[in-house]
Order: structure tokens, then sequence, then C-alpha cells
């Protein structure tokens, strides 16, 4: 008779996945919230938003993904939208900071 063995435990799709987390200075971060067509998405000032931000590193790392600070440089992020003819809003600028970490890991690696 043979012994069964323990199930085994599934590895979470998000394990090892890279994600990037868009990351100002403050001038940086002043400079793309005035060129934003969203600014009502930005925080009040630089310093709530680096809250929020270093509380969204911790939840994703702690879910298991490999988030990784990307810094943005406005004029970096106005040069892409308008070489990808999209407006400077949240999700242009998610997808900014996904190709560009892919693009450095893959130059990188």
């Amino acid at each position: 008779m043979k012994k069964s063995r323990p199930p085994r435990r599934q590895e979470s799709a998000t394990q090892g996945t890279a994600v990037g987390v868009a990351w100002n200075t403050s001038s940086e971060w002043s400079r793309v919230k005035a060129a934003a067509a969203d600014p009502e998405r930005f925080e009040d000032s630089f310093e709530e938003w680096l809250v929020v931000a270093e509380d969204a590193l911790v939840k994703l790392r702690s879910a298991g993904l490999s988030a990784e600070r990307f810094l943005v440089s406005a004029d970096e992020l106005a040069k892409w939208c308008v070489e990808n003819r999209l407006e400077n809003n949240s999700s242009a600028r998610a997808r900014f900071v996904s190709e560009r970490l892919q693009a450095s890991n893959r130059d990188g690696a």
C-alpha cells in the first residue's frame, strides 16, 4: 500500500510577478500632476502621495508581488504620451511605467 502524499501547495499566480509603482521626486510629482488630464486623481500634496505610495508598495509585496519603484520623469512621460497619442491620465501613466519597467528588465537581464 502506497503512502498518500500531502496535497501540493499550489503556487500563487502572482508570486514573482514584477509590477512597477510610479515613483516621483517632489518636483517631478508636481510637474506630472500639473500636466495630467486628471489632476483630481492625485493626492493634495506630495507628502500625502508619498504615504499612499509607500503603503501601496507594502500591500503589493505582502500579496507576493515583486513591486518595484519606477522613477517617473515628467519630460519622458510627456514625450511618451505624445508618441503614443495618449493623454496623461492614470491609464497612460500605468502603461508607461509597465512598458518602461519591462524594457529596463529586458535590458538589464
